[in-house]
């Protein structure tokens, strides 16, 4: 039995999964075999005392490397924790699984080296570290008329990691006469710790009093981006020290004795007589990419907080690395104008900061209110692009206001949108709308520029791994329909030998039609376009699911589309169809772009984002697409970098991964409010009673 005494990690979420090795080694479920506890706080006494009394093991928890975006204190979910079953890594007087795996040479070997490197390069580019809700470094607090600049690094009083870690008396002058003393000609400055500077704690220092020498940096800061301006950094054994090592340019004093002290990488006041003595059985000297692995790699787990599941490294600082990217672009005021009233606790968390959304976003139907509020407050316009006021975007974009249109995403729900369903994705887009080729957009943008990005080919490995689980798990934009296998090979067999193609209907209202469609304006004129081209082919048809759902309007002409066409197909999902055919024709639909992920040719009538790049036959001309791209390409800009996804179980932005596998095991719809249930109630009726009084297409 893996006796787990505290309730706070009994209430973590996927504990199973972060102990899934122990649970399983220590299954009895009559003995006692081990004992877990978080780390050397005083609330892990007791469970440290019963190992301890019973001769089992004890595993220390800690919250991981990785942590979580937001701080532990706000109550966020940790997505990575430290196990050690030797001791605990900020214990200093005793040993710990780091210290045991520096003391072993076999395990680091040149791939586990360069798959360090990479990890490290991927943390410093995206600026991760335990926390990540801390802003970019303001560079404007630094002194311009100063070389050199040298960081003091506070620390939450009373925290375990300087008990253990040797903290000595009075920590804080010393640190800062060491710096004085190291450093005389440079400028010296005090970062202070994110609990402390939450109001959540007390720090080392007292900062009613600091001296007149020191600059106070009170703002929280992502390491990544604060160490580079620095020549030294000065602590006793916080883990920014260790992200200092990282980072390669610093020198790192400890005046404790961190995890990371004692193996010739830091400049020491204390010496460490085992690691000494580790250090001098050693055929080579530590290295920082050794220590790290022993840290990131096997000291600490993690589990991805969408699907429960244990993933490695990499995964969690993809992840959080797009958790980061979304919270720096939801920073500051936003200005919400137009909006339907159901979609504004969808903006909410999707415009979300660890600022929280309360007086960070406006909501207004006033043209002249929304413009002066934007004016005053240099907040951003957001609208919904569909439904966007022209001249109040002419009016911003004259004023220098920053804007933002919004439109749903490319794997967006198992439901329709129509239907009040939420969406697992959304793109905000700061130059235009990807259904528009008449003006900029940020797709194209991404698109132009794919062949120049430094993660170009890690951006095409990741999109081929995620076209396959669309193709294989059969994912579309709305997952709506079934596949009857059946129906499928009638339709084949109807088809006989001629060329099968399938021609998806659009909402002729919709925006993407008047934009993008050029001269044909309706499902009938792209089918007789398409007979035209095909003369002998069978073309299958499927009415859009909004129309056929009766949300939007155009279900009496589908009739009129049913003459043009050899077969309609209703209530077969798009997904199965793909496979049945040959060639997809459309005008401006995505389902064109979700044929090309299934291999398939598609021939574009009108001009959709996913056109002009030399994957499809295009009818029109497209100047202003210059790349020439793969498919892994077009996929990676417009399902990785383009749209953002949100988890509405867990909370979270996530990737597009996530967003599939959270659509593959939905049981339901995520929760929604009286309103939005009796809605949709009262479209079952109104449909049920068309479809009584009218009958079906079928």
């Amino acid at each position: 039995m893996l006796k787990v005494l505290s309730p706070g990690i009994r209430k973590l979420p996927h504990l199973q999964s972060f102990l899934a090795e122990e649970f399983k080694q220590y299954a009895d479920p009559a003995v006692l075999q081990a004992v877990v506890g978080w780390g050397h706080k005083p609330t892990a006494d007791k469970a440290r005392a019963m190992a301890c009394r019973e001769q089992v093991p004890y595993l220390a928890l800690e919250d991981g490397m990785l942590r979580s975006l937001d701080l532990g204190v706000n109550h966020a979910a940790p997505l990575s924790l430290s196990v050690d079953p030797v001791g605990c890594y900020y214990d200093a007087g005793g040993p710990s699984l780091i210290e045991k795996l520096l003391g072993d040479e076999t395990w680091f070997d040149e791939a586990l080296q360069e798959r360090t490197e990479r990890f490290i390069d991927f943390l410093k580019a995206h600026a991760l570290s335990k926390y990540n809700s801390a802003p970019t470094f303001d560079t404007a607090v630094l002194a311009p008329d100063c070389a050199e600049h040298v960081l003091l690094v506070d620390q939450c009083a009373g925290d375990a990691s300087l008990d253990l870690g040797c903290c000595p008396l009075n920590a804080a002058q010393l640190m800062l006469d060491k710096a004085r003393q190291c450093y005389p000609h440079a400028r010296i400055y005090l970062q202070v710790h994110p609990d402390v500077a939450a109001g959540k704690r007390q720090g080392l220092f007292d900062l009613t009093k600091l001296p007149s020498d020191i600059t106070l940096l009170a703002a929280p800061a992502a390491p990544f981006t604060l160490l580079p301006h620095f020549k030294a950094i000065f602590t006793v054994s916080s883990q920014l020290g260790f992200e200092a090592l990282l980072q390669g340019t610093l020198k790192v004093h400890c005046l404790g004795l961190p995890f990371y002290a004692g193996y010739g990488l830091t400049h020491d006041d204390l010496v460490h007589e085992r690691r000494k003595e580790l250090c001098a059985k050693r055929k080579r000297q530590v290295s920082v990419a050794e220590l790290a692995a022993a840290v990131y790699f096997k000291l600490c787990r993690y589990v991805n907080p969408v699907s429960g599941e244990r993933c490695d490294a990499e995964e969690v600082a993809q992840l959080l690395a797009c958790q980061r990217e979304i919270n720096e672009a939801n920073r500051g005021l936003k200005v919400v104008y137009g909006v339907k009233r159901w979609r504004r606790a969808i903006l909410n968390a999707y415009l979300a900061s660890t600022g929280g959304t309360c007086g960070q976003i406006i909501y207004l139907n006033d043209v002249t209110k929304a413009l002066q509020t934007c004016v005053d407050t240099n907040a951003t316009l957001v609208q919904w692009a569909s439904r966007s006021d022209v001249e109040l975007s002419n009016k911003a974009a004259a004023l220098g206001i920053k804007q933002v249109l919004v439109e749903d995403g490319f794997v967006r729900s198992k439901g329709l949108g129509s239907d009040y369903c939420r969406p697992y994705s959304l793109v905000f887009d700061t130059k235009g709308i990807y259904y528009n080729p008449n003006q900029q957009s940020d797709i194209e943008d991404i698109l132009n520029s794919l062949p120049q990005r430094a993660d170009w080919s890690e951006l095409q490995q990741r999109a081929q791994r995620l076209i396959k689980h669309l193709v294989d798990h059969r994912l579309t934009k709305y997952n709506v329909g079934s596949a009857d296998n059946r129906y499928l090979k009638r339709l084949v067999g109807m088809a006989g030998a001629r060329q099968r193609i399938l021609v998806p209907g659009q909402v002729e209202s919709d925006a993407s039609v008047k934009a993008a469609g050029g001269s044909i304006h309706s499902n009938a004129e792209l089918l007789q376009a398409v007979r035209v081209d095909h003369p002998e082919a069978f073309i299958v048809y499927k009415p859009h699911p909004d129309v056929l759902a009766l949300n939007r309007s155009g279900y009496r002409a589908e009739k009129d589309c049913s003459t043009l066409c050899d077969l309609v197909v209703t209530d077969c999902s798009i997904a199965a169809l793909y496979d049945c055919v040959d060639e997809v024709c459309v005008l401006s639909s995505q389902s064109g772009f979700e044929a090309l992920l299934r291999g398939k040719k598609v021939t574009v009538y009108g001009r959709p984002f996913y056109a002009g790049w030399g994957l499809t036959t295009d009818k029109q001309k497209f100047a202003s697409r210059k790349a020439r791209l793969s498919l892994a390409d077009l996929a990676a800009g417009v399902l990785l970098l383009y749209p953002r996804y949100f988890d509405w179980e867990s909370g979270q932005f996530c990737r597009a991964e996530e967003v599939c596998w959270r659509l593959e095991h939905q049981a339901k719809q995520p929760s929604e409010g009286l309103w939005i249930r009796s809605v949709r109630g009262a479209y079952n009726i109104k449909r049920a009673m068309f479809r009584l009084i009218q009958g079906d297409l079928s």
